[in-house]
């Protein structure tokens, strides 16, 4: 007898180790393709995971005083496409499939934004690709994704643009652990988070910093594969105000990666702890109060990269509520992988 057949999103979820590892290879040549692009003013628009992706790279410029914004593309078509195309040197617009509705709207619309547009997508052949100079077209090497929810594709985009903005910053991310510590992430128990969010009416994810993409990334996921609702707050706006959840008796998910912000969302943890289910997603191996339940996705990585591990376990997790619903993970009821309709 065969083995239990993988959905076609768990084909996609164990597919991601080779897919970090083919997009590494390439390394040097994107970042030698970066070098000549304009940077002083960056603009990253997308939808979805592509704009989610967009996240850390762009609070990496940030950091190094770089002036870099990212905005929703289908926003940016209808209300801020003028000042955009006045003030920024560089847009990166951000597509998997390239075929996105709301890309292939501006670039007809706005044809001046080709000359100063860079496309970062999974699809070098698309409609978008083939309108922009091939030489400020950057592919992801994800290979072929064949769930409607991102998995593969959305890191390979993420890490793709933290090293363009590493490039451009001058700051050099040490990448030769992550496609190790996302191969942890495909072997962690599961079974504790999965039921924690499968019986909880109001699941809360709170992040700060380089994890708030990826909280936004785990709120679509959750509502695409297992079409479950998630709240997401930064740690700082889960204090003023929503803590009055905590009357609903939440389960709250703090991604807290080594860094900047690590001592405020250990504080949090601690404090919550004694009043609602909590887990906590690190790379830390420090000791916490033992009502929380925590989850190691793997030491070693920067503050930059750690969140993006977090991610992985929360697939899983996705798979696994989907199918326990009656839901073939990957497959859309409303809703398709590419969306075409604006």
């Amino acid at each position: 007898m065969g083995g239990i057949a993988l959905s076609v999103f768990m084909q996609d979820i164990t597919e991601q180790p080779h897919s970090i590892a083919e997009l590494l290879k390439k390394s040097a040549s994107i970042r030698k393709k970066a070098d000549g692009i304009s940077h002083r003013r960056v603009l990253f628009t997308g939808m979805g995971a592509s704009l989610f992706a967009c996240q850390p790279a762009v609070l990496l410029l940030r950091s190094r005083q770089l002036d870099a914004e990212f905005i929703e593309l289908s926003e940016l078509v209808w209300y801020e496409a003028s000042h955009a195309m006045d003030y920024y040197d560089t847009v990166v617009f951000v597509s998997q499939s390239g075929e996105s509705a709301e890309l292939i709207n501006l670039l007809e619309r706005f044809p001046a934004f080709i000359e100063k547009s860079v496309l970062v997508t999974n699809n070098p052949r698309s409609k978008s690709a083939l309108l922009i100079p091939e030489e400020r077209v950057f592919e992801i090497f994800a290979g072929e994704e064949r769930a409607m929810g991102a998995s593969k594709t959305f890191l390979n985009t993420a890490l793709l643009l933290l090293v363009l903005a590493s490039e451009w910053s001058g700051e050099q991310i040490p990448l030769n652990t992550i496609t190790e510590c996302v191969e942890k992430g495909l072997k962690l128990e599961i079974d504790s988070l999965t039921k924690a969010i499968e019986s909880s009416k109001l699941p809360i994810i709170v992040a700060r910093g380089f994890s708030l993409g990826v909280a936004q990334m785990i709120r679509l996921m959750l509502a695409e594969i297992p079409k479950r609702n998630v709240e997401v707050f930064s740690g700082g706006a889960f204090r003023h105000g929503p803590l009055e959840l905590l009357e609903n008796d939440p389960l709250v998910i703090v991604m807290n990666p080594e860094g900047k912000t690590s001592h405020l969302m250990d504080k949090l943890a601690d404090e919550l702890s004694g009043k609602c289910p909590v887990v906590m997603l690190t790379n830390s191996a420090s000791e916490y109060n033992p009502d929380i339940h925590v989850i190691r996705t793997g030491t070693g990585l920067t503050e930059e990269l750690a969140p993006l591990t977090f991610l992985v376990p929360f697939q899983r997790v996705a798979n696994e509520l989907a199918q326990r619903a009656g839901y073939n993970p990957g497959e859309g009821v409303h809703a398709a992988k590419v969306t075409r309709v604006e």
